[in-house]
C-alpha cells in the first residue's frame, strides 16, 4: 500500500463536542447534517513514511467501502432517522469515513451518542471515555450483546511503527506498520465502559461487586459453563443479563 494512505491520516480540526450538529450533552440535533468534512494535512512525522514505501497492514476495519445503517435516535430512544450511506470505519483516527456518491469525496461521519452504525462487523456506537488527560470524549465501541445494564463491548485501536533500516548488510530494513488492537469492555449502566484485562472468567467476575460476582460464578457452575471464547462469553451476557 502505497501514498494512497495519506488520506486516511487527516486530523479531525474539530472535536467531538464541539462539531457542527452537537449539542452540551454529546447528541446530535435532528436537524444537523450527520457528515463532517475531514480536514486538515498529513501528519508529516508519518506522512514522509508513505512516500514511495509500503506500509504493512490497514488503518481501516475493512479496507472497502460498504453500505451500513446508521440510525438516529432522538428523545426516549425514539428513531429520528435511518439511512443507508457507503462507510467504511477508520479505526486509526476512530471516525466512519461516508463516500458522498454524488461528489465522491470523502466525509467523517458526525459523532454522538445518539448515533448508531450497524455494519457487517457488528453494531457500533460512541460511549464516553477519559483521555490520558481524564477528559471525557467519545470513542466508538462494537457493541458484542443484546443486554442493556451490562454489555459486552470490544474496542478496537491502532498504532503506527515507523520502519527501522537496516544497521548492517546481514540484516533487512524494517517496513513500517500499523499494529491492530482489540480490547473488551464491560458497561454498566451510565457508568464509562470499564476495560477487561482479559476475555476470562476471572477478570469477568471481578468486573462486578462481591455478592453480583458470587451469584455470577455460582450460575456458571451450576450450568456447567466455560467462558473460553468470545462467542462463549457473548452467549453467557445474553443468557444471564436478559
Amino acid at each position: 500500500m502505497k501514498f494512497a494512505y495519506l488520506l486516511i491520516f487527516l486530523p479531525i480540526l474539530v472535536s467531538a463536542q464541539n462539531m457542527v450538529g452537537l449539542n452540551n450533552s454529546g447528541d446530535a440535533n435532528q436537524s444537523q447534517i450527520y457528515t463532517q468534512t475531514l480536514n486538515g494535512l498529513a501528519n508529516d512525522k508519518i506522512k514522509k513514511y508513505f512516500e514511495n514505501k509500503d506500509i504493512v497492514g490497514s488503518p481501516y476495519l475493512n479496507d472497502e467501502f460498504e453500505f451500513d445503517f446508521v440510525q438516529m435516535n432522538g428523545a426516549e430512544g425514539r428513531l429520528d432517522d435511518r439511512r443507508v450511506l457507503a462507510m467504511r470505519y477508520n479505526v486509526y483516527n476512530d471516525v466512519f469515513e461516508v463516500k458522498n456518491q454524488q461528489t465522491g469525496e470523502t466525509e467523517g461521519l458526525l459523532k454522538a451518542k445518539t448515533i448508531i452504525v450497524t455494519t457487517p462487523q457488528g453494531i457500533f456506537r460512541p460511549f464516553e471515555v477519559y483521555d490520558e488527560r481524564g477528559l471525557i470524549s467519545l470513542a466508538y465501541f462494537n457493541v458484542l450483546t443484546q443486554t442493556t445494564d451490562n454489555r459486552l463491548l470490544k474496542r478496537y485501536s491502532k498504532s503506527f511503527k515507523p520502519g527501522e533500516k537496516a544497521k548492517t548488510s546481514y540484516h533487512t530494513d524494517k517496513k513500517p506498520e500499523i499494529l491492530t488492537y482489540e480490547n473488551y469492555y464491560i458497561k454498566q449502566g451510565n457508568q464509562p465502559p470499564k476495560e477487561l484485562g482479559r476475555l476470562k472468567e476471572k477478570d469477568i467476575l471481578s468486573a462486578f461487586p462481591s455478592e453480583e460476582s458470587k451469584k455470577i460464578s455460582a450460575y456458571l457452575k451450576e450450568n456447567k459453563i466455560k467462558l473460553k471464547s468470545e462467542e462463549d462469553v457473548i452467549a453467557f451476557f445474553n443468557a444471564y443479563f436478559k
